[in-house]
């Protein structure tokens, strides 16, 4: 039995006292939902908010059990303090155990994602009621068991359910930050090399709508230029249903340059303001990033975007 088989039969194994820890729980917290493109920093944008707003955020411990998600929240009361991010990670992989993690497995399963490649008006036609009731529940029971607002990030697997969440999830905030696109586009291609040591190999979030098998025919300049175009495409669609009161934009320049407006700009949005967001610490680490080197390719990448 491997590590991901055994990690499986204990969440099986624990849907029972998730069960028995579910109730009506009220939204007394506020859940707060990170967007944006791969490499367009919400790792670190989500670091810095679990370290100096009094927030809580989906760790690498409750990670471990993405079906159990209240026995997640329970352990990590009982077992973690809360504690500043370090501010490091391995292409959105953070290294402390209290350190945000996006909890993706948990989002697929209760979404119902289906297969890559899958269109957003399939995967929406997959959703139901009850499931949105049980997501809902469940994210309360979270800030409920942890005593606190909460800080997700869901990225993309949220697209096609935003306007849902937003009419169901009376306590949300939705942060979107951008990069700019050569940027974004140097970052993936420097990832893939990071990861695999080649550069033909896909890497990141793929928009709605294209296999990975399909998108690998593309050459690289052509498949990292639909990665951005298309997903900041899709993710435009999906922010129009939000209002101003459930939708805050950031960009990753005013994140390194200027971290204490980003955290102003948090506690003072109206959302924040219902439900009693503010700093707890007065220290803010220095992120102005040092390497600005830029893929050789990346400059092709954007002349690729413009023709799409």
């Amino acid at each position: 039995m491997n590590d991901i088989e055994f990690l499986a039969k204990l969440n099986t194994s624990l849907a029972p006292l998730n069960t028995e820890l579910s109730s009506n729980y009220s939204d007394r917290f506020l859940n707060i939902f990170v967007l944006g493109l791969p490499r367009s920093g919400t790792t670190l944008l989500t670091q810095l908010v679990y370290s100096c707003l009094n927030v809580e955020c989906t760790n690498n411990l409750m990670a471990k059990f993405w079906n159990a998600p209240l026995v997640a929240a329970r352990l990590s009361k009982l077992l973690l303090t809360k504690g500043a991010s370090n501010y490091s990670s391995d292409m959105g992989t953070t290294e402390l155990l209290t350190d945000p993690h996006e909890f993706s497995w948990f989002w697929q399963s209760r979404l119902k994602h289906g297969e890559l490649g899958d269109s957003i008006s399939e995967i929406q036609r997959s959703i139901s009621k009850n499931m949105l009731e049980k997501l809902i529940s469940e994210l309360n029971g979270v800030n409920t068991i942890l005593e606190s607002s909460v800080i997700h990030k869901p990225l993309e697997l949220l697209i096609p359910f935003i306007d849902l969440i937003q009419e169901s999830v009376n306590n949300s905030l939705f942060i979107y930050i951008s990069r700019p696109k050569l940027e974004i586009a140097s970052s993936l291609l420097f990832a893939r090399e990071q990861r695999y040591g080649v550069i033909s190999k896909p890497w990141g979030s793929l928009p709605f709508g294209v296999s990975e098998d399909e998108f690998a025919k593309y050459p690289v300049v052509d498949q990292v230029a639909y990665q951005i175009k298309y997903l900041e495409i899709q993710y435009e669609e999906a922010m129009n249903c939000l209002t101003d009161f459930n939708l805050l934009k950031i960009t990753y320049d005013e994140l390194c340059s200027n971290p204490k407006s980003v955290l102003e700009a948090i506690v003072t949005h109206p959302s924040s303001l219902k439900y009693g967001l503010e700093r707890i610490t007065e220290e803010v680490p220095d992120l102005v990033t040092s390497n600005k080197s830029i893929h050789p390719l990346a400059f092709k990448v954007i002349q690729r975007c413009e023709l799409l």
